[in-house]
Order: structure tokens, then C-alpha cells, then sequence
């Protein structure tokens, strides 16, 4: 069980990594000129660059906290639990070529768009069905984990995935700063659901 946990934060760690690696290639270039111009002409130059990043690395931590807590109640594995957990890894290490992909293309391309946010919608899917998957052997956990924050934030990536699309836009992303709103709302539903069952 450490084993993979270990491995998994390893490779969370390497791709958040690699996100800033394309910057620093592009401040290597950019300074090499003769004589090197102001700092604030690259900052400004990379700024589509900075914005990915910064929204690929809060994704990916975001992502990371998750699996953090979850796998903190796995007390033993299955197959089906480490291969999930490897599909889940794929999506955070694949992550890092949207993100430059959407750095150079900007908000001009429909498929890199479509590209970026479906990568982080894939990876909450994949994090559903752990869940999912945990809660049905519930043998492998010390208590079975909510499924609503998982389910607002999968809800959250789907619609600004379709948005996304529609206006050709990174901006529905912001739709995530409701994942708690939406999280206590279908939390509050699932508990209006469960009493009218028990009455």
C-alpha cells in the first residue's frame, strides 16, 4: 500500500514539475539576446503561458489533496484498485502537454481547448470510479468515502468542458470556485433523500 502511494506522489511531483520546465526554456531563450531585454517584456510575452501553469498546477494539487485523503482510509489493494490508480497517475503525467499546448495556441483553438479540459475531466472520472470502486469492497477501506465532493467537482469539469468548447474559451474553468456550493447542495439532497427513504 505505501509502495504505490509512494509512487503515485513521485509521479504527481514529476508533473507538476514539468509544467514549468517550458518557461524556463522560453526565459532561457529570451535572455540570451544581445543586450538581454527587461524582464517585464517576458513576463509580458509569457503571460498566456503563466495563466496555463498556474491553472495546471492548482489543478493538479487540487487533484493530488484528493487522492491524498482518499487513499489515506485504503487499508488494502486489488487489481482493479491499482489499475485504476495507474490510469488516474496517466492523466496527472499526460496533464503537462495540454497545458503547453494551450500556452502556444491560446484562446484560438477549439480541440486544445476541448484537449485541457477534458485531460482534467478524465482524471476526476478516473477518481469517481476509485471511489466508486471502494465503496463496493468496502473490505479494502477502514470507511467507505463520500462520493458528493468527487461528483461536484466531475460536474463542475463536464459543464466547463461543453462551455469551453462552445465559446472556444479556458474561462469556464472559474466554474470550480462553486465546487463547494455545489458539494454542500447535493450533499443536502442526498440527506433530504436518505430521510424520506428511512420515513
Amino acid at each position: 500500500m505505501d509502495r504505490l502511494v509512494f509512487f503515485t506522489d513521485a509521479i504527481v511531483a514529476i508533473a507538476a514539475t514539468l509544467l514549468v520546465l517550458p518557461l524556463v526554456d522560453e526565459a532561457a531563450t529570451f535572455f540570451r539576446q544581445d543586450p538581454p531585454p527587461p524582464t517585464s517584456d517576458f513576463l509580458s510575452d509569457i503571460g498566456p503561458s503563466l495563466v496555463a501553469f498556474a491553472i495546471s498546477f492548482a489543478v493538479i494539487v487540487r487533484l493530488w489533496s484528493v487522492h491524498h485523503r482518499l487513499f489515506a482510509s485504503v487499508v488494502a489493494l486489488d487489481p482493479a484498485l491499482v489499475a485504476l490508480n495507474m490510469l488516474w497517475a496517466f492523466t496527472i503525467v499526460f496533464l503537462p502537454l495540454p497545458t503547453e499546448i494551450t500556452a502556444i495556441s491560446g484562446n484560438h483553438d477549439r480541440t486544445a481547448v476541448a484537449l485541457y479540459i477534458g485531460t482534467m475531466l478524465a482524471s476526476c472520472l478516473v477518481m469517481f470510479a476509485i471511489e466508486v470502486h471502494l465503496r463496493r469492497t468496502p473490505d479494502l477501506v477502514t470507511s467507505p468515502p463520500p462520493l458528493v465532493p468527487i461528483v461536484a467537482v466531475t460536474l463542475l469539469f463536464a459543464a466547463a468542458l461543453v462551455l469551453g468548447v462552445l465559446v472556444v474559451s479556458y474561462l469556464p474553468l472559474l466554474l470550480l470556485l462553486f465546487s463547494g456550493l455545489l458539494g454542500r447542495l447535493l450533499a443536502g439532497r442526498e440527506a433530504a433523500s436518505a430521510a424520506t427513504d428511512d420515513g
